[in-house]
């Protein structure tokens, strides 16, 4: 996994997190076997649906889950990486997704300031 940030303003950023291939490819798979074991087709026993005809029946289906499970596994690791703190939700506006390609989540959000106190030891009070 490779993170970018693009810092917009103080208090905005842009995160671009790239997922490599194979744990795209190893997502798409984990969830064509789950599905396959519970999919039922007209024509085929349960557990036995080839693929091709899973994917022909459940594409934008398998294709929404895959982006949601790969967005919820890499961003929390991707802001802890990149050591930011953001105020509010991200917008998330995924990219193309293909199965034999890296997958790219570009992600922009209001983060804390990072404040720098000036040293308070030798003021005086009143």
């Amino acid at each position: 996994m490779t993170v970018m940030i693009e810092e917009i303003s103080t208090t905005r950023k842009k995160v671009n997190i790239e997922i490599p291939v194979d744990q795209v490819t190893k997502e798409v798979d984990s969830f064509y076997k789950d599905l396959g074991k519970k999919a039922k087709i007209k024509g085929f026993r349960p557990g036995k649906v080839p693929r091709t005809i899973l994917e022909r029946h459940f594409k934008e289906y398998a294709k929404a889950e895959v982006i949601q499970k790969l967005i919820e596994n890499t961003y929390p690791s991707a802001l802890s990486e990149s050591h930011l703190h953001p105020v509010s939700e991200p917008a998330i506006e995924p990219g193309e997704f293909e199965a034999g390609n890296p997958f790219d989540i570009p992600l922009s959000s209001r983060s804390n300031l990072r404040s720098r106190w000036r040293d308070t030891r030798d003021c005086s009070l009143r």
